[in-house]
């Protein structure tokens, strides 16, 4: 004889089938027949039957007891072939095997640059590279970026809100390196940006000019405003890849307009008349001023989730490190317990 050890493991192991043999009666079988019946009763009923829970409880009985070969073999007789399921079901899994969904965690940034720093530049690249990693492991997470503006050079137009706003003075950018910081130094700054540029694949060349990078700052908020977050970032790529990596002169309005277009912000007609009507650059300005007021003095500067400060292009490990920081801290219901720290640097890959 042989007698199931609890319900509970026969409906665990079933599926829903018209006639079936229950778990109880093939157990039973086995035990019942002779050794040289065993194959073919496994073999029968093992693929398919096995796993089948009968629609009407009162087809299998857990008191059954199946005393001779004869009323195996009978049963044996009497119980109908099946095909087998295609696609095998369980419809009460082991709950060791359940899984409840990943949580989803929202990471909002703030980001306060400056389109004329080689900095923001790279330190965009290693945030690009730590959000990469960190989606691997949680593809559910989602991030938000949002670019603030920055003047290393604050603009006359600040000074004079009704300026035009074009054209814009611009000037070769090692000149303008030698001025403000000296020769011998400006090309150890130069040297040691290529090189950690070159680190992240980026290939910098510091030939071309520079200038007031106000406009450009007024095509991202374009972009913010016209485009979304998707607008903003391929306003940002587009004119950084073009000064850093082409030696193009982002000053100039027909530039602007080309990066404009690829980013789908509409006509070349339409950028062009905003870019020459000046508008939204007190917008622009007052944002920029009030990063000053808020303590920025260098960038890029991150705010992650309202909660920490990074400062300067620190390594993607320093993101990866908050990312996950946040994701236990949500966990626990103290999201807010790291509020006001801040993950600074020592003045390394940041444009001051």
């Amino acid at each position: 004889m042989f007698l199931l050890a609890s319900q509970a493991e026969f409906r665990q192991r079933l599926q829903i089938l018209d006639e079936p043999i229950g778990y109880l009666q093939y157990r039973c079988l086995l035990g019942s027949a002779c050794p040289n019946e065993r194959a073919g009763i496994h073999e029968r009923f093992s693929d398919h039957n096995l796993y089948a829970l009968p629609k009407h409880p009162s087809a299998y009985n857990l008191s059954m007891r199946l005393t001779s070969a004869s009323q195996a073999r009978s049963l044996l007789a009497n119980t109908p072939r099946l095909p087998k399921p295609s696609k095998p079901s369980t419809p009460f899994p082991p709950r060791h095997l359940t899984t409840s969904p990943a949580k989803m965690t929202h990471y909002p940034i703030l980001v306060t640059s400056d389109i004329v720093c080689p900095w923001c530049y790279i330190g965009h690249t290693r945030l690009s590279r730590a959000i990469a990693a960190h989606k691997e492991k949680h593809p559910a997470d989602t991030f938000h970026l949002k670019y603030l503006p920055f003047y290393l050079n604050p603009p006359p137009q600040l000074q004079a809100a009704d300026a035009p706003a074009f054209p814009v003075k611009s000037a070769n950018k090692r000149d303008y390196y030698a001025a403000k910081f000296g020769a011998e130094r400006g090309r150890q700054i130069e040297d040691r940006i290529v090189a950690a540029a070159a680190s992240e694949g980026l290939r910098f060349s510091f030939g071309g000019n520079t200038g007031i990078s106000r406009n450009g700052h007024r095509l991202v908020y374009y972009g913010q405003t016209h485009g979304g977050e998707e607008g903003q970032n391929n306003v940002m790529l587009g004119l950084w890849r073009r000064y850093y990596e082409r030696e193009v002169d982002i000053t100039e309005l027909e530039v602007l307009v080309e990066v404009g277009v690829e980013s789908g912000l509409g006509s070349a007609d339409e950028i062009r008349r905003y870019l020459e009507s000046g508008r939204d650059g007190q917008t622009v300005d007052k944002l920029a001023e009030e990063q000053r007021m808020n303590g920025v003095s260098g960038v890029p500067n991150y705010v992650l989730m309202d909660t920490w400060e990074v400062s300067g292009a620190q390594e993607p490990e320093v993101f990866l490190q908050l990312f996950q920081r946040w994701k236990d801290l949500e966990a626990k219901g103290q999201v807010k317990s790291g509020a006001d720290e801040t993950a600074k640097g020592n003045g390394v890959g940041a444009c001051l």
